[in-house]
């Protein structure tokens, strides 16, 4: 069986394609999938009106993607769990090239490819880590880059997210921190030696796109720098003294490469969010045997 999670919040629309682009595919065998519902009212009816919904697991959670992502892992029948965010839709065939890499060994953790749904316009900047590209994804010439990748389409065993102890509720969208989760997650994952590669067939679109102009790249781009000094300072913490100065020094001095993002976010800017996620991360408890940060206890549905 697949289990697939879908962590969301107030973003119906979005949900709704994502659901319905699953939903068309052609499962080829058993599934279940998680919706991880953080919005303040309950919108199940809403979303789901029309849709065959007998595989559909409603969860109402507190707010923070990876509370969201935790619940699903802990209820997950299945011996494949699969991240989804809740503005992709999956291309045909997903499932069919899900089930052959399920199939396959060695295998651990794969990250599909995140493509755009049309060519950005000027000005826009599509959500995605720095370590990968909007267009070509991430892939194994790209060296060590091929082993962080984003948390819009990563499946793995679900015994091996259990034993990573699943996502560090500090990170993420919704988070004390705000973002970083995926880029937590997959270090994690280089440290446990999992073994992770890219797989080019397994193809979902993403649809949220930030413009410069209205503030909302900008807004997008803190947010990631927020969580990029949250994993600095759990690094620090942990003794991880060379991949922590590395992080530093890529905050310090490197510059977007391309226009929109230098145009969104200035230096000053990353410098002073990325101390902001530092400041927070080093007031957290820091469970150092499990390598994830106890995070207040959250507040919303349960």
């Amino acid at each position: 069986m697949i289990s697939i999670v879908i962590p969301t919040i107030e973003r119906d629309a979005h949900l709704r394609r994502c659901l319905e682009s699953l939903l068309s595919d052609d499962a080829g065998g058993p599934f279940e999938i998680f919706v991880g519902d953080q919005s303040p009212d309950d919108r199940r009816d809403r979303i789901l009106a029309g849709l065959d919904a007998a595989n559909i697991r409603w969860l109402r959670v507190p707010k923070g993607k990876c509370r969201a992502l935790n619940r699903a892992l802990a209820a997950a029948r299945g011996d494949l769990f699969v991240c989804l965010d809740d503005d992709v839709a999956v291309r045909a065939g997903w499932f069919r090239e899900l089930r052959r890499i399920g199939g396959e060994r060695p295998f651990d953790i794969v990250y599909g490819a995140v493509v755009e749904p049309r060519p950005l316009a000027p000005g826009e900047v599509l959500p995605r880590t720095e370590l990968l590209s909007a267009t070509a994804a991430i892939g194994p010439e790209r060296g060590k880059r091929a082993l962080l990748g984003m948390g819009a389409n990563v499946a793995g065993r679900t015994a091996v997210f259990r034993t990573l102890g699943g996502f560090d509720e500090a990170f993420g969208p919704g988070s004390v921190v705000g973002a970083g989760d995926d880029v937590d997650f997959a270090i994690r994952a280089t440290d446990a030696r999992l073994h992770r590669r890219f797989d080019p067939a397994l193809v979902v679109a993403h649809y949220e796109f930030q413009r410069v102009a209205d503030g909302s790249a900008g807004a997008l781009l803190n947010q990631y720098a927020r969580g990029y000094g949250g994993i600095w300072m759990k690094d620090l913490r942990l003794g991880n003294w060379r991949r922590a100065a590395s992080r530093l020094k890529g905050v310090l001095l490197a510059s977007p490469k391309d226009a929109e993002r230098r145009a969104a976010q200035g230096r000053a800017a990353r410098i002073r969010h990325f101390a902001a996620g530092a400041r927070v991360a080093a007031r957290l408890p820091l469970d150092r045997k499990a390598r994830l940060f106890r995070s207040p206890p959250p507040e919303g549905p349960s």
